[in-house]
This record gives C-alpha cells, sequence and structure tokens, in this order.
C-alpha cells in the first residue's frame, strides 16, 4: 500500500515538474483497471485481516498471483522505461516471499505471528535471501529493497506519462475539441484521443 500512497503524492507532483494532469489523463495505459485491482489485493493479502484468520498460505498464494499478474501486465507498457525498475521491485518481493513462504521482517511486528498465521514471517538464521525482506527503515514500517525500487518506478513512470511529448499534441486536440467529454478532466463528451503506452 505504501507504492499506492506515493502515487498519490505522484500526482500531486505533476504541476511542479511541468506535467500536465490532463495529459496524464489522455495515456491509456493496457488493463489500467486490471492493474489496480492487482496492487488493491496485494494490499489486502498483505493486512491484519490474513493474520486473524490464520491464513497465511492463502495470503501467500494470494499475494503471489498478483504479483506474477502485475508483472506479465506491467511489461506490456513498453514506452515507459522506469516500468522496468517497477517490474523489478516487484520480482525481488515475490522471489523472496515464494523462498521463505512469507514476507521476512527484521524486527518486532504487529502483523508477525507464528509460522502460517499470516502474510509476514519473522527474520532469523534460517530466512532465505534476507537482504531482500523488509529491512529498511521507511516512515512508519520496514520496507524491502523491492519496495522502494517499486514506489521508485511506478512514481517516475507516472511523472514520465504526465510529461510525454507524444501526448502533448492529442492534449492539444482535446484542448480545442467544440465538444465535451466527461472523463478525469475537462468538457464532457469530446472524443477521447488514442495515446496508447503498451504498443
Amino acid at each position: 500500500m505504501t507504492t499506492l500512497f506515493i502515487l498519490a503524492g505522484g500526482v500531486a507532483l505533476v504541476p511542479l515538474v511541468g506535467g500536465s494532469l490532463r495529459r496524464l489523463s489522455l495515456a491509456r495505459v493496457p488493463f489500467a483497471t486490471t492493474l489496480v485491482i492487482a496492487f488493491l489485493v496485494q494490499g489486502l493479502a498483505r493486512g491484519r485481516f490474513m493474520s486473524t484468520v490464520n491464513a497465511g498460505a492463502f495470503a501467500v498464494t494470494l499475494w503471489g498471483v498478483s504479483g506474477v499478474l502485475l508483472i506479465a501486465l506491467l511489461s506490456r507498457i513498453r514506452s515507459v522505461p522506469s516500468v522496468g525498475v517497477a517490474m523489478l521491485g516487484l520480482a525481488s518481493n515475490l522471489l523472496v516471499v515464494l523462498l521463505n513462504g512469507g514476507m521476512p521482517v527484521a524486527a518486532p511486528h504487529d502483523l508477525v505471528g507464528p509460522s502460517g498465521a499470516g502474510f509476514y514471517v519473522a527474520l532469523d538464521a534460517s530466512t532465505v535471501l534476507p537482504v531482500l525482506g523488509d529491512v529498511l527503515p521507511g516512515h512508519a514500517c520496514l520496507v524491502s529493497i523491492g519496495d522502494v525500487l517499486l514506489s521508485v518506478g511506478a512514481l517516475t513512470g507516472l511523472l514520465e506519462l504526465s510529461c510525454a511529448r507524444e501526448f502533448q499534441q492529442a492534449e492539444s486536440a482535446y484542448l480545442h475539441s467544440g465538444r465535451t467529454q466527461g472523463r478525469f478532466f475537462g468538457r464532457l463528451g469530446a472524443p477521447r484521443p488514442a495515446c496508447r503506452t503498451g504498443d
């Protein structure tokens, strides 16, 4: 969920880096809705509910399947270079979680219970690739190297899309359209220009 908060902050940064929120809205990201749902599913799998109902194996499976789906979908966005950084972060997290049956955490965590109780497991001498676990200090919790790469890649990708020159012509046509569009920004009903990021 940290990545989602960073992306929300990134939207606020768009005007400060010379980007355009309208231009960002014109970027048609392949399977955008599925990407958002997969991110939310990952957040659910890492949440308190899974440890409360002792569903560790299910949480890891759910998180793993959504992680593979995210990597596959992100690979379709070939025109945004920083997406590769986000994919590397996802792959790093996926590797350490699958090798350890959960995300290893280096310090006491209120979501770390008995083995198999939830998504998080205690980092100890038996942990495989402990450097990839949640070992870095974050704002309010520990984060992994994969979390950092994912957040940096996602934030940079958002800013790249908001500044992309290939969308400037479409944005100009959109702004000068005599009709209204009704989705995201601007006037309702204008035809949505064909700006794709995955082709």
